[in-house]
């Protein structure tokens, strides 16, 4: 009983023909037929060139052990008819032998005389004797002495690893280092004995993998080969060195974020990869912000602003726009860009009172927003009263209530009084005090405020009427943002 992956018998007057890109696996068996066999790809008749073909072969759909007494190849050459080529493939035995003395190999050629080529191929025999005392090969070639008739073969790669494990049967003898197959074949001068460390050489139909590493030793170590331009993913060859096997390694591409998230704030929008713009808004006592962006690839590196990712950003009042580089591991780059909004004292006050940022608009006691921030007002009552003081001028009072300015009077000394933010340094705002006696012309106080009262939100302060307005006239404070 034969079980066969492919089997390729073309015409021995047309061609060449080709025979590439296919992915051979799972192929099982449970004969108990010594003679019995699994083969991933059979050759018959015919010219042809085989390139680009992974074959995977000893282990079912569910990477578990198959054909546990039968022969196993992986790729059969089992004609002698001229031009017969084989390059770039991949081929992986595994499993185990359980009885008999079955032998099992992942390339055999039955050619002797005829052309044949065998170039930049990875064959790999993973089997292990577990009760069966079979030799398993990573490759077999017919012929007799050195360099053979109409044989070429070079920047192969083999490997063997199980119990049993040969690299190579030739001239009716094992050879059992890449010396010893050199110097009895006379060819593969450039050829390897390695681990070609594939992705997942043992895994199950939905997993199994027989792409390169990033640390193959079968990378770059192959020769060219006109006409073969790409791999078995369709991804373009080295002109220079491609890589031996039927998989051209290809450093990630990968240069997305999944998650995108931020110290303080929320962005304008669920992150998604493909949006690449987002706002963000952060209060004002929010000096520093940290992004904390998640890689798609492992292999991707990430910068904030041109520095470490986990470095955080400080932040000027206002605007800021701040850059997420992922850069893949290919140097693909995607750049995510953050506006962020670092809000003033006033807008973060706006932001608690559901009121307009804008400081002209009036709040709902008819009073300007800037008014209401800068004298401790609430603009979503219906009126502001005004400001209550308990004490006396000689200061140490306290603040019975907040709100619009007043004149008051101690003696002689006739003042003019308000609140005023305690932070209003750090929030922007200035407040310039002028008097009047006839609402035309004003005259700007040089004096400095003192303070009579302080919250620790709020100051009471008070201005002193000049000369000349002691017993009568007006005063104004003229508040102001940036």
């Amino acid at each position: 009983m034969k079980v066969v992956g492919i089997y390729s018998a073309g015409s021995t007057t047309a061609g060449p023909n080709e025979i590439a890109r296919n992915l051979v696996h799972s192929l099982s068996i449970t004969s108990t037929d010594t003679l019995s066999s699994v083969r991933g790809i059979h050759f018959d008749g015919g010219p042809f060139t085989a390139e680009n073909n992974i074959v995977y072969v000893g282990l079912d759909a569910s990477g578990a052990s198959t054909a546990a007494v039968s022969g196993v190849i992986g790729i059969y050459d089992a004609n002698s008819t001229a031009v017969r080529n084989f390059y770039h493939n991949s081929v992986y035995v595994g499993g185990t032998q359980h009885s008999g003395a079955t032998s099992t190999v992942a390339f055999t050629s039955d050619g002797a005389s005829n052309t044949r080529a065998f170039h930049n191929n990875i064959f790999v025999n993973a089997r292990s004797n577990s009760g069966g005392t079979g030799t398993h090969y990573a490759v077999s070639y017919n012929g007799n002495g050195a360099n053979p008739t109409g044989l070429t073969a070079n920047n192969n790669l083999f490997f063997v690893s199980g119990t049993g494990g040969v690299l190579g049967f030739y001239d009716n003898s094992d050879q059992i280092t890449v010396s010893d197959w050199q110097t009895a074949t006379g060819v593969d001068a450039a050829s390897i004995f390695a681990d070609p460390f594939f992705v997942n050489p043992t895994g199950t139909a939905a997993t199994l993998d027989l792409h390169l590493q990033s640390a193959s030793p079968a990378r770059g170590a192959g020769a060219v080969i006109a006409g073969v331009t790409d791999d078995f993913d369709g991804n373009l060859r080295s002109l220079t060195a491609p890589d031996i096997g039927a998989d051209e390694f290809c450093f990630p591409n990968d240069a997305n974020l999944t998650a995108l998230t931020l110290s303080s704030g929320t962005l304008s929008a669920p992150f998604d990869a493909n949006t690449l713009s987002y706002n963000a808004a952060v209060s004002n006592g929010t000096a520093t912000l940290t992004f904390t962006p998640v890689r798609s690839s492992a292999q991707a590196t990430v910068t904030v602003n041109g520095g470490r990712a986990a470095t955080p950003v400080t932040l000027n009042l206002g605007t800021n726009h701040v850059s997420i580089a992922v850069t893949a591991q290919d140097g693909s780059m995607t750049t995510y860009t953050v506006t962020v909004m670092r809000r003033t004292v006033f807008q973060d006050r706006a932001v608690a009172n559901a009121v307009s940022r804008d400081p002209g608009v009036s709040g709902a006691n008819g009073a300007m927003n800037v008014g209401n921030f800068a004298f401790g007002m609430d603009p979503n009552s219906a009126a502001s009263g005004p400001l209550v003081y308990t004490g006396t001028f000689a200061g140490g009072g306290s603040i019975t209530a907040t709100g619009q300015p007043i004149t008051r009077t101690e003696g002689a000394d006739r003042r003019a009084l308000f609140v005023r933010r305690k932070d209003y340094a750090n929030a922007g705002l200035t407040y310039a005090v002028r008097f009047s006696s006839d609402f035309s012309v004003w005259l700007d106080s040089t004096a400095t405020p003192t303070v009579l009262a302080d919250d620790g939100t709020h100051q009471i302060v008070s201005v002193p009427f000049p000369a000349g307005f002691t017993a009568s006239g007006f005063f104004g404070v003229r508040v102001s943002l940036p």
